[in-house]
């Protein structure tokens, strides 16, 4: 693994205003390099390190699918020179830039697709921690805590906040879908619906009722599908709750898949999940075209044994070519990230360069 030094890019490019130069990148034209320090390859992988509680540690990470070797551990810091921040909670990519939510220290971050941040936005004192993102239509929808919680409607170009609208208490995951957000209605343990937002009018349209703590959700093949946690003051709350349901967006129609995970993700047909359990995890695909679930195991461990029993962190697919990315973590020290080819064979193992790494973007 090679590893890039901070102080070794920079230094040579210490000049009066070399923090805002542009650097030029003849790979690919359609990323947008302005601004950065260094060039990077076409292929850009960005993992988000969430860090710890009160540690104004989260960090994002850059690692190059290319050649597997080139590895920036706090590009964010190399391209910006500033931490950013406390609790890095969600990214997403959209129209070549970076969004994060940045929970504890309450903010919204633009970043371009090397890394430089160019717009930022502290969520207003009224609304409480922001959580999870989704896009569309030169929008990013963001969801923040409080009772009642609400989504946020942000312009994508300078996260100017444009509307918002109420949901449940404690909203978490947010997922687009023809015209509407799907949102996690949590209510901290409590709650057992998921929010249907028109996007057009920005009005809440229907409640859809679920399991128990909803959290996780994600749209693929055109149907959502969501984790519910079961409720946080349960005698018998764990990781037995984590049940996966299927939302029919025609309908919204819910389905009990029949299966547990802890972390979900879809690519093309087929949704992944993965259910931290113990002495082993656990593993699902289930195919959206015949509605089969199968129980293998979609990774090959036999180069990577430790993962039989690791506590995973992030299950994140590159939707170019269908890699899967996956995350370990011990919750106090610099997590590990694998890298998978989509027919599960081994591709690399990497330090992610902070703790607990949760989610990832990807630029071609």
């Amino acid at each position: 693994m090679k590893t890039k030094h901070l102080f070794r890019l920079i230094l040579p490019l210490i000049v009066s205003s070399a923090l805002f130069l542009s650097c030029s990148n003849d790979n690919d034209d359609d990323l947008d390099d302005s601004g950065s320090l260094i060039d990077l390859p076409s292929e850009r992988t960005f993992i988000l390190n969430e860090g710890s509680w009160g540690g104004n540690n989260s960090n994002l990470t850059f690692y190059s699918p290319e050649t597997g070797e080139e590895i920036i551990s706090d590009i964010y810091y190399t391209q910006n020179g500033k931490l950013l921040g406390d609790l890095g909670q969600d990214i997403i990519s959209y129209n070549k830039d970076m969004y994060i939510t940045v929970a504890a220290s309450k903010r919204l971050v633009k970043l371009n697709s090397a890394g430089v941040e160019t717009a930022s936005l502290s969520i207003p004192a009224k609304f409480g921690d922001p959580r999870y993102l989704a896009a569309d239509d030169s929008k990013i929808y963001l969801t923040v805590y409080g009772n009642p919680g609400y989504v946020l409607k942000i312009n994508s170009t300078d996260l100017s906040i444009e509307d918002s609208v109420a949901v449940g208490y404690n909203p978490e995951n947010i997922a687009y879908s023809d015209d509407k957000l799907y949102v996690s209605n949590t209510g901290y343990g409590s709650g057992n619906t998921v929010a249907v937002i028109n996007t057009k009018t920005f009005k809440l349209i229907e409640n859809v009722e679920v399991l128990i703590n909803p959290n996780k959700i994600i749209e693929t093949d055109d149907d959502l599908y969501v984790i519910s946690y079961g409720a946080y003051n349960s005698d018998t709350w764990g990781f037995d709750d984590m049940l996966v349901q299927k939302i029919d967006e025609d309908t919204h129609v819910v389905t009990d898949l029949g299966v547990k995970a802890s972390l979900i993700a879809g690519y093309k047909n087929t949704v992944y999940g993965i259910y931290n359990t113990t002495p082993l995890v656990k593993f699902f695909t289930y195919n959206t075209k015949t509605r089969q679930v199968s129980e293998d195991r979609f990774l090959d461990f036999t180069e990577t044994p430790e993962l039989t029993a690791a506590t995973f962190y992030m299950l994140s697919i590159n939707p170019y070519n269908g890699d899967i990315y996956v995350s370990t973590t011990d919750y106090s020290t610099n997590g590990d990230v694998y890298h998978f080819r989509n027919d599960g064979s081994f591709i690399k193992k990497f330090e992610s360069g902070g703790i607990n790494p949760n989610n990832a973007v990807f630029f071609k």
